[in-house]
């Protein structure tokens, strides 16, 4: 007896059942209960495709056995342009309305903010105080712009990679038509809106800068000795006090460090990661941080 033919055979419904089976592990068919009660009863029906892209249903809401559960399937496709935009212009309101608080409360600016929320910081309440003429504690207020600057980072960061930058400086109006190199200090300071890998870093440093702020501060109010003659007035309960805030510096200080430190583990897409875009003054900025956590870890120390 030939048993080629046979062998054939065999081969044929094996493959056969395989090929069923890879079929039925990727679709979905709808489940009825005794006598189709169920509400998304089909006998007939089947969808290919993972159970997980199936949602909300076809029929009517009051239909007996409504006959199909209502694919939605996820937004896909690459971005146009107009979605650059718009990512672009969430990102800008997002770091200009937190920059201008950081520089509310900067020392160099001479702000009544920072004589209120930083000169003359109510260690009594702590973070906890209501800023004057807002609804909002400073430490929500920090908290806010904590979060946006790094929201700002982030979409700034994807448009470094993505965008078409030419383009969008036909489509801005505060765009120069080239690319200008920042300059702070001219007056109006000088910004190109429209070099995002630049406004990443500077959304990266504004998270930074915000926090040391409170840690110069801090140390500046823990190392001012009040002193009578040769004796340091308050003795133990000063030394206790500085010690505190100390211990206040040193947590604003790891949290700028921490800022910068993101962006090496930040990835944005194409092999990149944030800090790919880093220049001499975001790592500076881990340098002054760094300094600023060991001057107030040895006071610490020694105190």
């Amino acid at each position: 007896m030939n048993s080629r033919p046979f062998r054939t055979l065999i081969m044929g419904v094996a493959f056969a059942v395989v090929l069923s089976l890879t079929l039925l592990m990727q679709t979905s068919m709808a489940l009825c209960g005794p006598n189709n009660l169920s509400d998304y009863c089909s006998d007939n029906y089947g969808m290919a495709g993972l159970p997980s892209a199936v949602s909300g249903r076809t029929s009517k809401a009051d239909a007996d056995f409504p006959a199909v559960d209502k694919p939605l399937l996820p937004a896909a496709g690459q971005l146009t342009h107009a979605d650059h935009l718009a990512i672009e212009a969430e990102a800008n309101a997002l770091l200009q309305a937190n920059k201008q608080f950081r520089q509310d409360i900067s020392p160099h600016n001479e702000k009544p903010d920072f004589d209120q929320l930083v000169r003359q910081f109510d260690y009594a309440s702590g973070f906890d105080r209501t800023i004057p003429n807002q609804q909002v504690t400073l430490q929500q207020r920090i908290d806010q712009a904590d979060q946006e600057l790094r929201q700002a980072r982030d979409l700034y960061a994807y448009l470094a990679v993505y965008a078409n930058e030419a383009r969008f400086r036909t489509d801005r109006a505060y765009c120069p038509a080239q690319p200008v190199a920042d300059d702070p200090v001219a007056e109006p300071p000088v910004v190109d809106w429209c070099n995002f890998a630049a406004r990443m870093r500077e959304s990266v440093r504004e998270v930074a800068y915000l926090r040391m702020i409170f840690g110069q501060q801090f140390t500046a109010d823990a190392l001012g000795l009040h002193f009578s003659g040769t004796e340091i007035v308050g003795g133990e309960a000063f030394v206790i006090d500085e010690i505190h805030k100390l211990e206040m510096a040193l947590e604003q200080y790891e949290a700028a460090q921490t800022a910068v430190f993101e962006g090496l583990t930040r990835a944005i897409g194409s092999g990149c990661y944030v800090s790919d875009f880093y220049s001499q003054s975001e790592w500076a900025l881990i340098s002054r941080a760094v300094d600023g956590k060991e001057r107030a870890q040895h006071h610490i120390a020694v105190a």
